[in-house]
């Protein structure tokens, strides 16, 4: 199982003294994925174990960001409203993987391991115009291979 939630803020001066351009933008990031893994364990020495398998997971990711725009000398951005991008992404993955674990005592355990990760995801994307009157949507289906190393501290219960 895993969760993400992130969000960033700016706020940025160009243009001149006697006539400054303020510009706002922020973005708003959430994804999940929850899946369910199978593996083999293979004993190797007294606490080292070998283990290899496969995990499933399903993908659902949202990313928002806003833009705010003003000029003149005592013109702040207007508030953000309603965003000007827009992205969802659901999809599905698979993991075969390959790591060891060392048992530091009976229930903990610190290990790595190395997998292949084949995602299918679809990604529906919204543009708008800061003014809100026009609108651009794109759909599109991607695929992924990565290949991915995690170092895992483990918790039996």
């Amino acid at each position: 199982m895993r969760a993400t939630d992130g969000e960033s803020e700016s706020l940025s001066t160009s243009g001149t003294a006697s006539f400054p351009i303020k510009s706002a933008s922020a973005s708003e990031f959430q994804a999940n994925a929850i899946g369910v893994g199978i593996f083999r364990l293979v004993p190797l020495a007294e606490r080292f174990t070998l283990y290899y398998g496969g995990r499933l997971a399903h993908i659902d990711e949202e990313w928002k960001s806003f833009t705010a725009t003003a000029s003149g000398v005592n013109n702040t951005p207007p508030a953000f409203s309603q965003p000007s991008q827009f992205s969802t992404v659901e999809g599905h993955s698979i993991i075969p993987a390959l790591g060891f674990h060392y048992n530091i005592i009976e229930r903990l355990s610190i290990g790595a391991e190395i997998g292949l990760d084949h995602s299918e995801v679809d990604a529906v994307s919204i543009e708008r115009s800061q003014s809100g009157t026009t609108t651009q949507t794109s759909t599109s289906e991607i695929t992924t291979n990565d290949t991915r190393a995690d170092v895992v501290l483990r918790f039996f219960f």
